[in-house]
């Protein structure tokens, strides 16, 4: 595959590098990681941008739908708050090149008027996103498209993400926008140094194809597996708990990689591990249209509704996925629809409590 950032730094790692300096020399050639979370997020992209949302599952098309609501919002208080009149230019998907080639990014709607700029980022994920006013890789979209037309007096940047929080956009001008353009040119060259440090993290491990061999990170591991445990206490927990989420993305990435070695030495030598061969995996048997499969054996005489009814798991999320759907409403007013009505029919359990960061 076309290796569209040519190597160099992008403005969707700025993060990672910030980070840990080495992690962009260390994925160098590494192929990148695929994701059902990954997947995800493409094809609302591709519907963002195209506008078509035939291909898409029923929660693609509500984060889609909230995206643009969401959108619509943020593009109208930008228009109000700088008194924007006449024709605007807009671009879609746009990779702008600048630092003298070492830095590229690609802003996934970008709105120009004469002298001012809104640059949105869409975020499908759930996970916790820097909101724009602190946001780095909106700051070095803001900086590229500055180089990119040096007109411009304002370049104001938002994040859209429908499962998310609302943020208001940023706006950096000139004086920002030159202290952005010294912190990111100072990332990149702590980046090029040919002893950039490697500062493994959760932040910077998140996304790095690099961890499963990253001697810093497979470390972090380590020494959690070598900590006793009436060494933890109250003082030292905060930085461990850190820690064991970095360390724990980093075993996971090594043992998946030494699985897929051994998986692909077999592939090609049913023989070539002592001891070991691949097995059939396996097989997931799942229904297409339970709508078809419910008639067929009525037709047949061999179920009736309460038998199907009784075979049938029902996911009270899809169930809302379905109201909302049906009855034009969101997903939020779904959800309530089915806890006021249906709550004799739905059975809640509490789980174990979640460790999560104060925000």
């Amino acid at each position: 595959m076309k290796d569209i950032r040519k190597g160099k730094a992008s403005a969707s790692r700025m993060a990672q590098i910030k980070q840990c300096p080495q992690s962009m020399r260390a994925q160098e050639g590494l192929p990148e990681v695929q994701s059902d979370v990954a997947t995800f997020g493409t094809e609302c992209h591709a519907a963002q941008e195209t506008g078509k949302l035939d291909n898409l599952t029923t929660e693609q098309v509500e984060a889609v739908t909230l995206a643009r609501e969401i959108e619509a919002g943020i593009v109208s208080q930008w228009v109000e708050e700088f008194d924007i009149v006449g024709e605007l230019e807009e671009t879609r998907e746009a990779r702008l090149w600048g630092f003298d080639g070492r830095l590229s990014g690609q802003n996934d709607r970008t709105i120009e008027s004469q002298c001012n700029a809104l640059v949105i980022d869409y975020k499908f994920g759930h996970g916790d996103v820097d909101p724009p006013s602190r946001n780095i890789q909106l700051r070095a979209l803001a900086c590229l498209l500055k180089e990119s037309n040096p007109a411009l007096r304002s370049i104001s940047v938002a994040i859209v993400q429908p499962y998310g929080p609302r943020y208001d956009f940023a706006t950096y001008l000139d004086a920002d926008l030159i202290k952005a353009r010294e912190e990111i040119t100072h990332i990149l060259d702590e980046s090029e140094r040919p002893d950039a440090e490697r500062r493994p993290s959760t932040k910077a491990c998140e996304y790095c194809k690099a961890k499963p061999t990253c001697p810093e990170a497979q470390e972090g591991a380590i020494s959690i597996a070598r900590m006793a445990p009436d060494a933890l206490t109250v003082d030292n927990l905060p930085a461990m708990l850190d820690l064991a989420k970095a360390a724990e993305k980093a075993f996971s990435a090594r043992v998946d990689m030494i699985r897929a070695k051994a998986r692909e030495l077999l592939q090609d030598d049913p023989n070539a591990l002592a001891g070991w061969e691949l097995k059939d995996g396996r097989t997931m048997r799942s229904v297409s249209d339970a709508q078809a499969l419910f008639d067929e054996l009525r037709d047949r005489d061999l179920i009736d509704v309460k038998g199907m009814m009784r075979s049938v798991k029902v996911s009270v999320p899809s169930i809302e996925n379905e109201v909302a759907v049906f009855s034009g409403t969101s997903k939020k007013d779904a959800k309530q629809l089915v806890a006021d009505f249906c709550a004799d029919h739905i059975e809640s359990k509490q789980g174990a409590p979640m460790l999560a960061k104060k925000k």
